[in-house]
């Protein structure tokens, strides 16, 4: 029973193995945590209207139903499935 430690570190690396998929974001369209965040490149975000520069937008695409979405700041997820957006998408080859 002095070997309690082990166990400690065996749990903690079963944790850190499946951490990544336990903290995906959760599509607010089918409900599965397949939701990854779209990068941004400099010409990108540049060619984004001045209001929507100011507003901290991420952008979100959902692996199992391929839904977009945007989100402003820490606000609610937002659909993104419009042509103003679809630049963006469009670049990931989507």
């Amino acid at each position: 029973m002095s070997d309690w430690y082990w166990y400690v570190i065996v749990a903690a690396l079963l944790a850190v193995a499946f951490a990544p998929s336990l903290l995906k974001g959760r599509c607010p369209g089918c409900g599965k945590r397949r939701l990854c965040s779209v990068d941004l490149d400099e010409s990108l975000s540049s060619s984004l209207d001045e209001d929507d520069r100011k507003n901290f937008l991420s952008f979100y695409l959902c692996e199992a139903c391929g839904r977009r979405w945007r989100r402003q700041r820490s606000q609610p997820l937002e659909d993104a499935s419009g042509s103003k957006w679809e630049r963006i998408f469009q670049r990931e080859g989507l």
